[in-house]
């Protein structure tokens, strides 16, 4: 993403919490769960490290590392309209 784009989404981004209506930022935890948010109308979705680990297999206390999410974390953002 070049920087002109990614300054453009924080822009957007900046602004949801700005907006008249109060920003709420669900937790996806796999790929169905971000579409299902994405489709019930919500203009931002956050991650959880703990609901990634758990959906993975791994529990947080046992090591777990981001870097293990790295591809799921592209996996997620490819089908999502906010990409």
């Amino acid at each position: 993403m070049d920087i002109r784009t990614q300054a453009a989404k924080a822009e957007q981004f900046r602004k949801l919490h700005r907006g008249p209506k109060m920003l709420l930022l669900p937790n996806a935890w796999d790929v169905a769960s971000a579409r299902i948010l994405e489709e019930a109308g919500h203009p931002a979705i956050a991650t959880t490290s703990a609901g990634i680990a758990y959906s993975l297999g791994y529990a947080m206390e046992s090591g777990f590392h981001a870097r293990k999410c790295c591809p799921w974390w592209r996996e997620l953002r490819a089908p999502c309209a906010c990409r």
